[in-house]
C-alpha cells in the first residue's frame, strides 16, 4: 500500500514539472496557392510556444486566414513569420492562453476580432506596417498592460481594444485621423490619453468609462461625439483637459458626462473658444504658451516650455522690444509633442541639454552660436538633419549622442574643439565631413557610428590621416592633378554651409572646376573661390539651391561657363572688381566695394537681418483684420464673455513707438460715452510723434 501511494505522488509531481510539448507545423491545416499558403486552422489541443514557419512547400506563408487559430486555449506564445501580410477575421480570437504574440513589420492588415478574447497577451506592438485594423481586432483582451500604436494606422476603428481592463495609458500618434465608435470603450484602468494632432475625429463614446487623471486633445480635433469621454457613475472624474488647438472643436451631447471637467486648457494665442458648446459651458478656461522667458539687462532668456504643448514653436526675434538671445538650460528637455522649433537669428547661447530627448524633426541653429553645451541634442531620435552654423568653435560632451537618424554632418572650420562621445551611437552617420584643420578630440567621438562611416576633409586643410578617430578618411574634393596644376572635378553631395576652395593642393595651383564638380551640393551656402581658378565649367554649381554668396577672391575668372550656376535661384555673384549690372546666366554679379561689403560673412550677416526683418513682418502681419475688427458676435476676437458672471468685456491692447521696433504699452486715454450708444476712447499723444497699433490680449 505504502509502494503504491508513493507511485502515485511521483506521477503526479511529474505532471507538474514537465513542460507543454511545443506545438509545430504538424498542428496546422494550410491551403497552398500557386503563389503563397495561407495558414486555414490548427488543432485546438496544440499546446505551448508555436512558431509559424515563413514557408511551406517552398511557398512563402502569407496569410492567417479566417477563424485559423481560435480557440486554441493552450497556445502560450505565437510567433508570426516575417512572410505573413494579412491576419484575417478571428484568425487568433480567444487564444485565452497566449501571453505574447509578436506581430511582424510586414503585416499591413489586421481584420476585425483577429485577437478578441485573447485575455492573457500582456503587452501589444501595432507595427508601422499596419494601415488597417478591423472592429474589435483586440476586443476584452482584458491582459493588456502597455500599448504601442504604429505610424501607419489611420483610423482606430469601432470597439478594437473595447474592454482592454487593464490599460493604464493611450498615445495616439499624429498619424492617426479618426478614432471610432466604442474604441477604447471599457479601458477601466485607463488614466492617461493624448490624442495626436493628426485626429480630426472622436466617435461616440470612445474613451466612455476611462477614469482619466489627464486628457490632451490634439490641434487637428474638429468633432467630438456624444459622451466621448464620459463615465458612469462611481467612477473618477476628470479634472483638466488640455486641448491644443486654435479652435473649439464640435461637440455632441454630454462630451465629458455630467461630472465633469472642472476646467479646460488651450493655447495662450487661441482665437476660437470664445463660444462655447453645451458640453463647455460654466468650465473655467485657462490659457496654455509654448515657453516660458525671462528679461533681464535688455535680453530675453527663453528659460521652460510646456510639457502638453504639441507642433511647431515659433520663437520671435524679440518680445517686448528686446532681442531673445539665449536659450536656456533643459528648455526643450524631454519635450515628445513638439515637432519643429524656429529660432531667431539673434540667439548666441544655447543650453545644456537643451533640446535633449525631445522629437523635434528640423532645426536651424543661428548663426551666431559659437559653442553647443554637453548632450544639448542627445536622444534627439526625430532629428535627421542638423546645420552647424559658420561661427561654431566648440561642440562639448555627448552633443549629439544616439540621434539613429542623422546620416552626414558638415564640421564648420572654425570648430576647433570637440568632446568625449559627441556622436557616439549615431549609427546611421555615415559621412562627416570637415572644412577646416583638425580640430582636437574627446574620447570615442565617432564610437557606433555606420559601419561604413567615412570621414572627409579639404585637402588643403591639417591634422588629418587615412584614419581620424577610429574613422576612414579621405579628401572632400576629387581633383587631376596635371603636370603644372590642380582641377576640382567632384564633391561629395552632402557638405554643407560655408567651403572656403584651396588655392593650391600638393605645392601645385588650383586652376579649374570642371563640369558638374559642385552639381547637386543643395546645402552649401557659400563658396569662395581663390583668385588661382582661371576656369569653371558646365553647370559646376548646378543645382545648389542653397547657395546665396559666390565670392570670388580676385577677379571674376576669364571663363566662366554661362550655366555654371543653373538652376541656382538664391546665389549672387560678388567679386572685388566686378562691374555692376553684369550677370553669369541668371545670376547677377556684384561688386562688395560698391555695397559696402568685404567679406562673405558680412553678406551673412545681412542676409540674416533680413531674415528677422521678415519674420518682424510676418508677425506684424498677423495682427487683427479689418474683419476681425468688425466681428460684435460674443465670443469673437474682441468680445470675451465670462460664463460664471454673464458679463461680456472689449478686449483689445494699445502699444506705442517712435521707432518701429520697440513697442510698449499706451496707457493713457480717457473713455467717454456718447448719446447715441458709441464708445470713445481719447489718446494724448504728447509732442514727439508716436505710431500706435491694436493688438490682442491673452
Amino acid at each position: 500500500m505504502k509502494k503504491y501511494i508513493l507511485a502515485f505522488c511521483i506521477i503526479w509531481f511529474s505532471k507538474i514539472v514537465l513542460p507543454l510539448p511545443a506545438a509545430d507545423i504538424n498542428d496546422l491545416i494550410y491551403s497552398v496557392s500557386n503563389e503563397f499558403v495561407t495558414i486555414t486552422g490548427c488543432d485546438v489541443s496544440a499546446s505551448g510556444e508555436l512558431s509559424i514557419p515563413d514557408t511551406i512547400e517552398g511557398k512563402p506563408v502569407t496569410r492567417i486566414g479566417v477563424a485559423a487559430l481560435r480557440d486554441c486555449a493552450g497556445l502560450t506564445a505565437v510567433t508570426i513569420p516575417a512572410s505573413v501580410t494579412h491576419l484575417y477575421s478571428q484568425a487568433f480570437r480567444d487564444c485565452s492562453g497566449m501571453t505574447a504574440v509578436m506581430i511582424p513589420e510586414s503585416v499591413v492588415f489586421i481584420a476585425e476580432s483577429a485577437f478578441a478574447g485573447c485575455s492573457s497577451l500582456v503587452t501589444l506592438t501595432i507595427p508601422d506596417s499596419v494601415t488597417s485594423i478591423g472592429a474589435g481586432a483586440f476586443y476584452e483582451c482584458s491582459g493588456i498592460t502597455s500599448l504601442h500604436i504604429g505610424t501607419g494606422l489611420e483610423s482606430i476603428g469601432q470597439m478594437v481594444f473595447q474592454g482592454c481592463s487593464a490599460l493604464t495609458e493611450v498615445m495616439i500618434p499624429d498619424n492617426v485621423t479618426e478614432i471610432e465608435t466604442y474604441a477604447f470603450r471599457n479601458c477601466s484602468s485607463v488614466t492617461n490619453v493624448q490624442i495626436g494632432n493628426g485626429v480630426s475625429t472622436v466617435g461616440n463614446r470612445a474613451f466612455f468609462n476611462c477614469p482619466l487623471d489627464t486628457l490632451t486633445i490634439g490641434s487637428g480635433v474638429t468633432d467630438i461625439d456624444d459622451s466621448a469621454f464620459a463615465v458612469s457613475a462611481g467612477f473618477h472624474r476628470i479634472d483638466e483637459v488640455v486641448f491644443l488647438g486654435n479652435d473649439a472643436p464640435a461637440t455632441g451631447v454630454n462630451v465629458f458626462g455630467a461630472w465633469g471637467p472642472f476646467s479646460i486648457v488651450v493655447p495662450t494665442y487661441a482665437t476660437g473658444w470664445g463660444v462655447y458648446k453645451d458640453a463647455f459651458e460654466g468650465v473655467q478656461l485657462t490659457s496654455l504658451a509654448p515657453f516660458t522667458y525671462t528679461i533681464q539687462d535688455g535680453n530675453v532668456t527663453i528659460s521652460g516650455s510646456s510639457e502638453l504643448y504639441a507642433g511647431s514653436v515659433y520663437i520671435p526675434p524679440q518680445i517686448y522690444g528686446s532681442p531673445v538671445t539665449v536659450i536656456a538650460d533643459s528648455c526643450f528637455y524631454d519635450r515628445h509633442r513638439i515637432s519643429s522649433i524656429s529660432l531667431p537669428p539673434g540667439v548666441d547661447s544655447i543650453g545644456y541639454r537643451a533640446f535633449m530627448g525631445s522629437e523635434i524633426a528640423t532645426i536651424l541653429i543661428p548663426e551666431e552660436v559659437t559653442l553647443i553645451e554637453a548632450n544639448t541634442f542627445r536622444e534627439c531620435n526625430k532629428l535627421a538633419q542638423v546645420m552647424l552654423p559658420g561661427k561654431l568653435e566648440s561642440i562639448e560632451a555627448y552633443a549629439f549622442q544616439g540621434m539613429p537618424r542623422i546620416t552626414d554632418i558638415t564640421i564648420p572650420a572654425a570648430v576647433t574643439d570637440i568632446g568625449n562621445k559627441v556622436f557616439n551611437g549615431c549609427n546611421a552617420l555615415s559621412k562627416i565631413i570637415f572644412l577646416g584643420d583638425a580640430p582636437s578630440l574627446g574620447t570615442d567621438v565617432f564610437l557606433a557610428v555606420a559601419p561604413d562611416a567615412v570621414v572627409y576633409y579639404m585637402p588643403s586643410k591639417g591634422g588629418f590621416t587615412s584614419s581620424f578617430a577610429g574613422v576612414p578618411s579621405q579628401s572632400l574634393l576629387t581633383y587631376v592633378t596635371g603636370d603644372d596644376s590642380v582641377t576640382i572635378t567632384d564633391c561629395i553631395s552632402e557638405v554643407a554651409g560655408k567651403i572656403v576652395l584651396p588655392d593650391s593642393i600638393g605645392g601645385k595651383p588650383v586652376t579649374a572646376i570642371a563640369n558638374e564638380a559642385f552639381s547637386g551640393c543643395s546645402n552649401i551656402t557659400s563658396v569662395t573661390i581663390p583668385d588661382s581658378i582661371t576656369s569653371i565649367g558646365d553647370r559646376a554649381f548646378f543645382s545648389c539651391t542653397g547657395l546665396k554668396i559666390v565670392h570670388f577672391a580676385g577677379s571674376i575668372p576669364d571663363y566662366v561657363a554661362y550655366d555654371a550656376f543653373e538652376n541656382s535661384p538664391n546665389a549672387i555673384v560678388v567679386s572685388p572688381d566686378a562691374s555692376a549690372g553684369n550677370m553669369i546666366g541668371s545670376v547677377p554679379v556684384m561688386n562688395v566695394a560698391a555695397v559696402g561689403l568685404h567679406r562673405p560673412d558680412e553678406m551673412a550677416e545681412k542676409d540674416a537681418e533680413i531674415a528677422s526683418q521678415d519674420i518682424q513682418i510676418a508677425e506684424l502681419s498677423q495682427r487683427p483684420t479689418i474683419a476681425e475688427l468688425q466681428d460684435a458676435r460674443v465670443g469673437s476676437i474682441l468680445l470675451s464673455k465670462d460664463w460664471q458672471t454673464g458679463e461680456v468685456s472689449l478686449c483689445f491692447g494699445l502699444e506705442k513707438t517712435d521707432d518701429f521696433v520697440s513697442w510698449e504699452a499706451f496707457e493713457d486715454g480717457t473713455w467717454t460715452n456718447a448719446t447715441n450708444g458709441e464708445v470713445k476712447l481719447a489718446l494724448p499723444l504728447g509732442e514727439t510723434k508716436k505710431w500706435l497699433r491694436l493688438t490682442l490680449t491673452d
